[in-house]
């Protein structure tokens, strides 16, 4: 067979090429990685402003893998760029290198010398754009030439210049064969998405359960080279048919958007559906738009996705699991603003921070009228922050106002889902409908920057100055119960 011949490059690369040998490793070494965390910039992902950039470097996470281009194999080794997501300047940027490794029979040293002139011209457009470019991550599909990736990249790390790191991502499930170490061996570090999974990958319930994740974490330790794991934060709705034939995937719809379309309802049993990760089924029961989807009767979306109290776990035992080799934490991906169903940049923050995350909320209460023993007053809830309350019926997830001095009369809902009527604690009676002194207001979630308010509520004074208590609690997603106790609400004078 002919060997396959390679185009020269143009001057300029050329004389890069030079450069980067005369400073490359040759029996130097390349300075040891800094320990951290990043996030992974793909093609889809959105766009990074200079505060949330600010923001993250601020909480610990001051680097980011950027999507820059994919091997192509006509004849001779290029790469295609890819268009990139909007970042700042000067921002500490892995570039990306994805795509099947079909070498042929090129030989390894020929393969690096190739790459090493497209990774140079990469760098410079790069830099000029005004990227701070600090190393280069291969995230391909080695196929059945693992070690021959593993001599090429081996190659190429000797020839890059000291300051720029090489590295090479592992899939999970190759983790305890041999293509692991050929590769570990021939980088700087690898990164192996040990958490979820990306849009694409069939379903596998192992990929969340974090029992599973400590097998894989095992299993890098065991390759004793430096090491970042990787978690995935992308939620996924999938579309399918009554007969069960996949119809679509989306990661652009919302949670809130499907509780809140008519004729579809969750499957029964959807509380118990997932492990270390968050699943719900929902079924239509007639005719539904649903973003881009037109659903039938007995179509069905499934949502997959993780939150911020999982991937806080995720952190909490990989540290506890900690050794000399783990740099820290890589995530896929920053999310689109469409994008509801996944973590946004003040979700890192708070995965980064040193508390638990849970909802910032915020109860009032507004005196709309008064009149002759008689008030009408509405409740009002709000999310200050990115995280939402986990789904929940039946009893849990709502706003409570207590009064003393006064029986509630009409009420409406309003934004809430339903509303109940208590005298006493005692509900689901003539005298509690008839006598009521509390109302709970339902909510099955609470979004992220959410606001809720109810209807008008009738208050039949009994004194003069009704006292009003209001109280909420919520469930999130990790089990844990979040409570506002009661407090009694002053009206400003007016």
């Amino acid at each position: 067979m002919t060997p396959s011949r390679f185009v020269s490059p143009p001057l300029p690369v050329l004389l890069l090429l030079v450069a980067g040998l005369s400073t490359g490793c040759f029996g130097g070494s390349r300075p040891e990685k800094a320990r951290g965390a990043a996030l992974w910039l793909a093609r889809d992902s959105g766009a990074l402003d200079a505060i949330a950039q600010n923001r993250l470097a601020a909480a610990g996470l001051g680097e980011f893998y950027l999507d820059a281009a994919e091997l192509e194999w006509n004849g001779s080794l290029k790469l295609r760029r890819f268009e990139r997501p909007a970042i700042p300047r000067r921002t500490p940027t892995t570039l990306v290198v994805s795509g099947p490794w079909l070498p042929g029979d090129r030989p390894p040293d020929a393969l690096a010398t190739a790459l090493l002139a497209e990774l140079s011209a990469l760098r410079i457009e790069s830099e000029q754009d005004g990227l701070l470019v600090v190393g280069f991550h291969f995230e391909v599909d080695p196929g059945d030439s693992a070690e021959r990736l593993g001599k090429t990249l081996g190659r190429l790390r000797s020839i890059l210049p000291d300051n720029l790191f090489l590295s090479a991502g592992l899939d999970r499930k190759s983790l305890a064969g041999p293509a692991a170490q050929t590769l570990a061996d021939a980088v700087d570090y690898v990164t192996c998405m040990i958490y979820g999974q990306r849009p694409g990958e069939t379903e596998d319930p192992a990929a969340w359960d974090l029992e599973a994740v400590e097998e894989n974490f095992r299993r890098l330790e065991a390759l004793e080279r430096p090491y970042f794991t990787g978690a995935v934060t992308l939620g996924t709705a999938t579309w399918r048919g009554r007969g069960g034939d996949a119809k679509g995937s989306s990661t652009e719809l919302s949670l809130g958007e499907l509780i809140r379309a008519r004729n579809l309802e969750l499957a029964p049993g959807f509380s118990l559906l997932g492990i270390d990760r968050q699943v719900w089924e929902f079924v239509a029961r007639g005719p539904v738009r649903v973003g881009p989807w037109s659903l039938a009767a007995g179509d069905r979306i499934r949502v997959v996705r993780t939150a911020t109290p999982f991937i806080e776990e995720f952190r909490r035992r990989v540290v506890a699991w900690e050794s000399p080799h783990r740099l820290g934490d890589v995530f896929y991906r920053l999310r689109r603003e469409s994008e509801g169903l996944s973590l946004s940049v003040d979700n890192f923050v708070a995965v980064l921070a040193p508390d638990a995350a849970a909802p910032e909320l915020e109860l009032a209460v507004e005196r709309v009228a008064t009149g002759d023993r008689r008030w009408v007053v509405r409740v009002r809830l709000t999310n200050r922050s990115s995280e939402s309350s986990d789904l929940a019926f039946f009893d849990s997830n709502f706003v409570q106002l207590q009064v003393s001095g006064a029986t509630i009369g009409d009420a409406n809902p309003g934004d809430f889902e339903r509303l109940e009527l208590l005298v006493d604690g005692e509900k689901g009676t003539m005298r509690a409908f008839r006598e009521a002194n509390a109302v709970r207001f339902f909510l099955p979630l609470v979004e992220e920057n959410q606001t809720a308010a109810s209807g008008e509520i009738e208050l039949r004074l009994t004194q003069r100055e009704p006292t009003l208590a209001i109280s909420a609690t919520f469930l999130l997603a990790d089990g844990r119960t979040l409570t506002l106790d009661p407090r009694d609400w002053q009206f400003e004078e007016r």
